[in-house]
């Protein structure tokens, strides 16, 4: 066996021994996208103007398979025919994930979605760029 095949071989069977697998454990990764869509992001459909957007978000990974979603989501919303207000909401969801070799798997137990949102329970998730 080659040099470089057995270190590839060995870092094959220590990410396989890690149960959470290369992940930083704990550290808050910053959402750059959604759906393939930049930040700030704005779903499909909404008809109010203006809509509300998500403006930032995170996702940490947790000992044991558990992982934390954060988002922001703003919206300005006129209050005279003069003036506006920022309305802020931050949520947090807690969910479930399982590492794979090109993927994460995340899945939101008892979130249902807006019956236009219907995604699949579990997405895929792309790795993001710690921010």
């Amino acid at each position: 066996m080659t040099p470089l095949v057995f270190a590839v071989v060995t870092i094959v069977v220590l990410l396989a021994a890690c149960e959470d697998g290369p992940l930083e454990v704990g550290r808050p990764l910053l959402l750059s996208n959604i759906n393939g869509q930049s930040l700030p992001f704005v779903a499909a459909g909404v008809t109010l103007d203006p809509p509300p957007a998500i403006t930032e978000g995170s996702v940490t990974f947790l000992r044991g398979g558990s992982v934390e979603r954060h988002e922001r989501l703003e919206q300005w919303v006129l209050t005279s025919p003069t003036d506006s207000t920022l309305l802020v909401n931050d949520w947090t969801q807690g969910g479930r994930y399982q590492w794979q070799p090109d993927r994460i798997i995340i899945t939101y137990p008892g979130w249902a979605p807006a019956p236009s949102e219907r995604p699949k329970p579990s997405r895929p998730f792309t790795y993001p760029t710690a921010g």
